[in-house]
Formats: C-alpha cells, sequence, structure tokens
C-alpha cells in the first residue's frame, strides 16, 4: 500500500484554490489538515497500487486551483513486488 507525502501548491485564485482543498479533503485517499496556510498544503495520500497513487495525484492535479503538486515521499513498504514503480524490489 503506497503511502506518498504531499505538498499541493494552490494557484491565487482564493475560491478556486479553496474549493480544491475542500474536494481534495473530501477524497478517502486523502488526508489533509483542517488547516491550510496560503499557498501550500500538506497532504497525505493512502491508495491500495502504485496506479492509483498516480490516478489519485492526476486527478488533484487537474483540479481548478491547483497550481502543482510535489510528492515529496513515497514509502512502498506494503505493497508488492509488481506494485512497485518499475516493478522494483
Amino acid at each position: 500500500m503506497p503511502i506518498s507525502g504531499l505538498v499541493i501548491m494552490l494557484d491565487d485564485n482564493d475560491d478556486a484554490a479553496r474549493a480544491a482543498v475542500e474536494a481534495i479533503r473530501a477524497n478517502p485517499c486523502f488526508t489533509v489538515p483542517a488547516e491550510c496556510g496560503p499557498g501550500r498544503v500538506p497532504g497525505v495520500l493512502e491508495t491500495v497500487t502504485d496506479s492509483e497513487s498516480r490516478a489519485q495525484i492526476d486527478w488533484a492535479q487537474d483540479l481548478p486551483g491547483v497550481a502543482m503538486i510535489e510528492v515529496a515521499y513515497v514509502n512502498f513498504t506494503d505493497t508488492q513486488p509488481q506494485e512497485r514503480i518499475g516493478n522494483g524490489p
């Protein structure tokens, strides 16, 4: 089960950024703190497979109000080798 630490960069449109954070917070795969400063929001993404992680990040990245998402950390400890990026050990 990949667990990713994210930094969600928001754009300058406050209404769109606020709506994006609420949409991400409503997604059960994401954990986002209740109180977030402007511009950057920390988040945790927990999925079953790497491909699901990529799909969830793509979904969040495409929300109006999100400028970019940086993946700061990924833990693959619980994943099967075939689920890991590059299918490595």
